[in-house]
């Protein structure tokens, strides 16, 4: 039941490589209020090109503006709240 709720209801409306191809500009004409960012390998890309330091600058600037919700299906809840701490 929950995959058919994910598979019809929560799909993206738009897809990007990394962050840093998102602006709070191209986030206000879409009309957004919010995102959902997943965290492992959308927020933070397994292949390390965006540093760690450019995404918390990115997502200060994004929160000032949007609410921002992070999911993850990472086990270890101490690595979850220490990479998101700052938001």
């Amino acid at each position: 039941m929950i995959k058919s709720i994910i598979k019809n209801y929560l799909k993206p409306d738009k897809k990007f490589s990394d962050v840093s191809e998102i602006t709070v500009e191209m986030l206000k004409e879409e009309g957004l209020k919010g995102i959902i960012l997943d965290l492992d390998d959308t927020l933070l890309p397994s292949d390390k090109k965006i540093n760690k330091e450019f995404i918390d600058k990115w997502l200060l600037k994004v929160k000032k503006e949007f609410s921002i919700f992070v999911v993850s299906n990472n086990v270890s809840i101490d690595y979850v709240k220490k990479l998101l701490s700052k938001i």
